[in-house]
């Protein structure tokens, strides 16, 4: 692991478990994940809406 990215398996992190659901295209609608650091719970939730919209990007300039 890169010394940037600290290691999950010290520091008190004692759990972590994830829930994913799909629909019947294969594509993810829900993702569910959930830690516990140093006796604290944690649970970050990310929803997908909106498949098949345009988007428009723009690469960022090299500043």
């Amino acid at each position: 692991m890169p010394p940037s990215q600290p290691s999950t398996t010290g520091g008190g992190h004692s759990s972590a478990g994830c829930d994913q659901w799909i629909d019947s295209q294969g594509r993810t609608l829900r993702f569910e994940q959930r830690t516990t650091l140093r006796g604290q719970a944690n649970v970050n939730k990310i929803t997908f809406t909106e498949f098949g919209d345009p988007v428009t990007v723009t690469a960022p300039t090299n500043d």
